[in-house]
């Protein structure tokens, strides 16, 4: 269980008073329950922003170069209309999501 731990100091009368606060990020009732679906979600949205940002900007790379191969292959003419699709799979959960578009040269 995640808990975060804050500390406060009074002056009340002479002596200092320290305040202990505790948040939890379930209620009471639910922490025995679902102790396995916390998470950070600051460290989750990072590791998919990175990974996204990675994908992007390798998969446009590869279809740059083998485009330009193409046209210097003389197998396009530089007008052509292609369908593109795009899949992410994460094994460990069973996910798979496709993505279909389409790639204009001009």
């Amino acid at each position: 269980m995640r808990r975060r731990e804050f500390s406060a100091a009074r002056r009340h009368d002479g002596c200092f008073i320290t305040l202990w606060v505790w948040f939890f990020r379930l209620p009471p009732h639910e922490v025995g329950a679902a102790k396995e679906a916390i998470m950070d979600e600051d460290i989750f949205n990072g590791s998919i922003r990175k990974f996204l940002k990675t994908l992007g900007v390798s998969a446009q790379r590869e279809i740059e170069k083998a485009v330009r191969q193409a046209l210097a292959e003389g197998k396009l003419k530089g007008n052509e209309r292609f369908p593109a699709t795009g899949t992410i799979t994460l094994a460990g959960i069973g996910l798979s999501h496709e993505v279909k578009g389409e790639i204009e040269l001009e």
